[in-house]
């Protein structure tokens, strides 16, 4: 009789394109990202060449492997960044634009074009939206400033965004230090949480 692994068949089936979502953030038709700014100028300073986050993935509790981001270099569309998992690699952009830290995730099915996910000084209470091409609207939320989180890299202030969308039940909460970069996601059943980094 033949048996499939658990954690493999979870990391296959549920936990990369649950990926795309959380971690890249999907993608989004936002008309405020044509701006004027160089799209490899960053005021973020965690956004340099080079830089690379190694992240934990469980998936409800279970251990599911470890997912790195590197910034690879500059290209036509902005930061290249090679995301690497245990089933292969994804490519994606990172910009920033209007004070935000923007992701389009290139191979996403959907091809909806950029998002913001990161706000630059963002303060409590912070609201911004996106539609997606098939008519499904994400609303992020800054709902904590200078929260204490512990992760196995170590201990981080960071601002606390919540994700909800009118395609899924759940709500994804975003950790971001504003030198490090994101420190943690949870969805509730899928958390990513910063092993250890890399920076320039």
């Amino acid at each position: 009789m033949h048996h499939i692994n658990r954690n493999t068949f979870l990391m296959k089936k549920i936990l990369f394109p649950l990926l795309a979502i959380v971690l890249l953030f999907s993608c989004s038709s936002d008309d405020d990202s044509n701006g004027s700014q160089n799209a490899c100028d960053f005021d973020i300073p965690f956004m340099v060449e080079g830089n690379k986050w190694t992240m934990n993935a469980t998936q409800f509790g279970f251990d599911a492997g470890q997912v790195e981001n590197e910034l690879i270099g500059c290209g036509n569309s902005g930061m290249e960044v090679l995301i690497t998992t245990p089933n292969g690699n994804i490519s994606n952009n990172w910009k920033q634009e209007d004070g935000y830290l923007w992701t389009d995730a290139n191979d996403a099915a959907d091809n909806d074009g950029y998002n913001r996910v990161y706000k630059i000084n963002a303060e409590l209470g912070d609201v911004f939206t996106y539609t997606k091409n098939d008519g499904t609207v994400s609303t992020t939320e800054v709902i904590e400033i200078d929260a204490v989180i512990t992760v196995p890299a170590g201990t981080f202030v960071c601002d606390v965004y919540k994700k909800t969308s009118t395609s899924v039940i759940n709500e994804t909460l975003l950790m971001w230090n504003h030198e490090v970069g994101q420190i943690k996601t949870d969805s509730g059943f899928v958390i990513f949480e910063l092993d250890s980094y890399d920076f320039n």
